[in-house]
């Protein structure tokens, strides 16, 4: 007869087996958490990675502006809006801040705050790439083209004002203002000579604004040595601090450079000269008051005396109201639409405005050289006017995700934010 196992280890058997099999499933659903884990950990690494920076915030005209390129531009321009704000900061600390001004500081450290918020800095950011691509585009067509060798020079000059021992040292020029032979009317008027450039404080548009405009140290002569070491130093930092890299630094240089070659040529033939008036005003708070005045000037009492008596532009009313020349921009537009339809010597009727009412007499009135200043400006107005069109007829997508997508680093120290 063949042996017969024992009921008892037959269980016993069976028991170890089930718990070898339990093990078994345990282990492998064990290893499949796990791996699941760790390929989940390694999709969001990658997404973060490779992924999402070359996926585009923007696109125009077929051109890609990835993430991670619109990321470390936002970098770059957060980087000087913090330091500008920390170095006026540092100064209302320490009390280095005439009182008077300090208002006007702790405003700019406020408008920095607001420019820093993600979907500011992030919007301008946006817009300065697509407006690259159009001017890169424009360069392209047109045959423009940046050197190395000019690339050298502008990293050189424009962010890090170098110049080598030895390089003839620029003497500032001043900007003569233009002058006017005055007919016997205007004589008759006034003995003043106009003063170009005053700022007629009661009727420029409200509102005050700081430009988001890369600013750089004061030029400084060096050695060529002490510059590279100064160099090496200056990329170490950004490398750090936002990891930008020499390249990205040319990148940048470069757009600069074509942006300015493409604006020269937009702007070849812009005038020099512009319509401008020479007027003083009597500004009041109400009809009543300005039909006074107008009453008073009509009895032929003076003008000078009578500004200084009623005005409230305390700006000017010192100086009998004096605005000196300005343009049609440099006004609220009912105070420019009187003053430029006015013949010389002729005094308005009340003017309103949101300061209040004004008494205008128009003491000149003439096509006017522009001042370097002023050309400037109107070269960027045009420019920007050109951007503008180039911009409307592009073909540009945006994705909303961009402003999930803007940094917020590097930040103002909390404890420097003012509330």
């Amino acid at each position: 007869m063949p042996k017969q196992q024992q009921p008892g280890r037959l269980g016993r058997l069976g028991r170890v087996e089930r718990e070898q099999r339990y093990n078994r499933i345990l282990s492998i659903s064990l290893y499949s958490v796990i791996a699941a884990v760790v390929l989940l950990l390694l999709g969001g690494f990658a997404l973060e990675k490779w992924v999402r920076p070359s996926q585009p915030v923007a696109v125009v005209n077929g051109v890609e502006i990835s993430t991670a390129a619109f990321q470390k531009r936002v970098r770059f321009v957060r980087r000087f809006y913090v330091q500008q704000y920390m170095t006026l900061y540092q100064f209302l600390s320490v009390g280095s801040i005439d009182p008077a001004f300090a208002s006007q500081y702790q405003t700019q450290l406020l408008q920095i705050q607001y420019l820093l918020l993600p979907e500011n800095i992030g919007r301008q950011v946006l817009d300065d790439l697509i407006e690259a691509e159009l001017v890169r585009v424009e360069a392209e067509r047109l045959g423009i083209s940046v050197t190395a060798e000019e690339l050298d020079t502008a990293i050189r000059e424009v962010f890090f004002n170098y110049r080598p021992e030895g390089s003839p040292t620029q003497t500032p020029t001043a900007t003569t203002a233009p002058t006017s032979t005055f007919s016997p009317t205007q004589l008759a008027l006034i003995t003043l000579t106009p003063t170009t450039g005053v700022t007629p404080t009661a009727t420029l548009e409200p509102g005050v604004t700081i430009t988001p405009t890369i600013v750089f140290p004061t030029p400084t002569m060096q050695s060529t040595e002490a510059f590279g070491i100064e160099f090496a130093d200056q990329m170490a930092l950004l490398k750090e601090d936002i990891g930008w890299s020499e390249q990205d630094l040319r990148d940048y240089a470069e757009i600069i450079l074509l942006r300015d070659r493409i604006k020269a040529l937009v702007t070849a033939d812009l005038p020099r000269t512009e319509e401008q008036v020479w007027a003083r005003h009597i500004l009041v708070a109400d009809e009543a008051t300005a039909q006074e005045v107008l009453d008073r000037l009509a009895a032929g009492e003076d003008w000078v005396t009578l500004a200084l008596e009623y005005s409230q532009d305390t700006g000017n009313a010192a100086r009998g109201g004096d605005l000196g020349w300005f343009n049609r921009a440099a006004m609220v537009t009912p105070f420019a639409d009187a003053a430029f339809s006015l013949e010389v010597g002729q005094t308005s009727q009340p003017v309103q405005s949101d300061f209040g009412f004004h008494i205008i007499q128009v003491l000149g009135h003439e096509e006017r050289p522009l001042a370097a200043a002023d050309y400037d400006q109107a070269q960027e107005t045009a420019f920007g006017e050109w951007l503008a069109a180039q911009r409307a007829a592009a073909q540009i997508e945006e994705f909303e995700y961009w402003l999930q997508r803007t940094p917020t680093d590097p930040a103002i120290p909390p404890g420097a934010i003012l509330q």
